[in-house]
């Protein structure tokens, strides 16, 4: 929270500063950033400009420029709490999860009482798998504001990461009671009371939210309970507003499978047709030579112990593609390059996967380490329309499965009937890419192996 304090004569006017306050806090950012850098010409020195200006750059996801400006609030003096505070919330996006720990508790020392720092020293916390740490603090944050929804939600979460279901339902509820339209309490609370196997209560509260993965939760939770009218209903009726619902089409094509009937939703039919397997050296005949210094680049990002879908290994938290190196420019040309070729190849298929391939994209990445006895459960990329594999570091596949990856129909623990549904399993060395829609489920397979595999995986974007 921005506040105004230590208005000096060397300063714009407090009716200034509170026109300002004005525009950052009601969401005028672009207005905001204007007036703060001409107060900061006519005022070099003053502190809290800089302190705003850095709010306004966070806000715009410009991180780097905010840490400056936020750096150069410090510089000039007093040092504020929040400054820090703000300071660490950069240094999370950033992935800098060390510094970003020093700065808050920098800010509670000058300030324990500050609900912010106590709030997002909590999340980060959380975002590395210290659980009991992150518990720790959403209670302080909450003795300090026991009105603050985001802090039993985010206490949920943690609970529910722990296993500890019914702790983390009672936190989300104690969420909504605080804020009724709190969408992403109500997401959590469905997911929880879905895992408790309360499908009623679960599908009212993700029809409450009625985002695209809410919506397919709601399908699953019928199919869980039983309910296959109603299921066969609904599923009718997004067909008929909705054709390109990633989460959906993955349920749908499994679902359908299972009960010997057409898809109604085919926005990719028979996508185990459509993976594709190539290597860096189709591309550059000495890409090899890079693929250890890649790994060994990589290691050094800050990374996030993964806990839903990765078991025993770590993921960066931001896009792989946003750390300008050589290297990283490097496999974002290779992956551009490797999804021209795989539409080029598929064109022509009379499919909705081809047919409506998004025009405007982006690509975005992400860095993920498995060690010793890790793998990845099924699951698929909701947000993307294709999505790719570059395997930097693999195990050995020669006498076993062990690190394969495998593309099936079935995820998400959906009951099964049929155990027959189609799959492929590739056994992947260094260097290769493998291209597939975002909507076929995929998972690692374990490997007991004392080393470790390393990949780039990720998702063509719609935007």
């Amino acid at each position: 929270m921005v506040r105004t304090k230590n208005i000096s004569s060397l300063s714009p006017t407090r009716d200034q500063l509170i026109t300002l306050l004005d525009h950052y806090n009601n969401g005028r950012t672009d207005e905001a950033e204007i007036l703060a850098l001409s107060f900061l010409k006519q005022f070099p020195e003053h502190q809290f400009s800089y302190r705003v200006l850095g709010a306004i750059l966070g806000k715009k996801g410009l991180y780097v420029e905010a840490k400056v400006a936020l750096n150069r609030a410090l510089s000039i003096g007093p040092r504020e709490a929040s400054i820090y505070s703000d300071l660490a919330f950069i240094f999370n996006k950033l992935g800098r999860y060390q510094e970003s720990e020093l700065n808050f508790k920098k800010a509670l020392d000058l300030e324990p009482d500050l609900v912010d720092a106590n709030l997002n020293l909590g999340n980060l916390f959380r975002e590395v798998g210290r659980y009991e740490e992150a518990l720790e603090c959403y209670v302080q944050t909450i003795l300090l504001s026991p009105n603050l929804a985001a802090a039993y939600n985010n206490m949920g979460v943690t609970l529910e990461d722990l296993d500890r279901l019914e702790e983390a339902e009672k936190k989300f509820k104690q969420a909504i009671t605080l804020k009724v339209d709190y969408i992403e309490a109500h997401s959590n609370l469905g997911r929880t009371l879905k895992k408790l196997e309360k499908y009623e209560e679960a599908i009212y509260h993700y029809d409450f939210v009625r985002d695209p993965n809410a919506v397919s939760q709601s399908l699953e939770c019928l199919y869980f309970a039983g309910n296959h009218y109603e299921f066969d209903r609904r599923l009718r009726l997004i067909s008929e507003e909705d054709d390109v619902n990633i989460r959906v089409a993955a349920v749908s094509s499994f679902i359908s499978h299972q009960m010997k009937k057409i898809d109604p939703y085919p926005f990719c039919s028979n996508p185990l047709d459509f993976i594709i397997k190539k290597n860096l050296l189709d591309f550059d005949p000495n890409a090899h030579t890079l693929l250890d210094e890649i790994v060994q680049e990589s290691n050094k990002l800050e990374l996030s112990w993964e806990s839903r879908t990765t078991k025993f290994g770590f993921q960066g938290s931001n896009d792989f593609f946003d750390n300008s190196t050589k290297n990283t420019e490097y496999l974002e040309h290779v992956a551009l390059k490797a999804v021209g070729e795989y539409y080029n190849k598929f064109r022509t298929e009379k499919n909705l996967f081809i047919q409506l391939w998004p025009k405007k994209h982006k690509l975005k990445g992400w860095y993920n380490r498995l060690l010793k006895n890790g793998y990845q459960s099924s699951h698929i990329h909701a947000g993307g329309w294709l999505s790719g594999v570059i395997y930097l570091k693999t195990i050995d596949t020669s006498h076993n499965d062990e690190g394969a990856i495998e593309f099936g129909l079935h995820g998400y623990d959906l009951p099964i009937r049929d155990k027959n549904y189609p799959r492929k399993l590739y056994k992947p060395s260094s260097g290769d890419i493998i291209l597939f829609p975002s909507s076929l489920f995929h998972r690692t397979l374990p490997f007991t192996q004392d080393t470790e595999r390393c990949v780039v995986a990720f998702d063509l974007m719609p935007t």
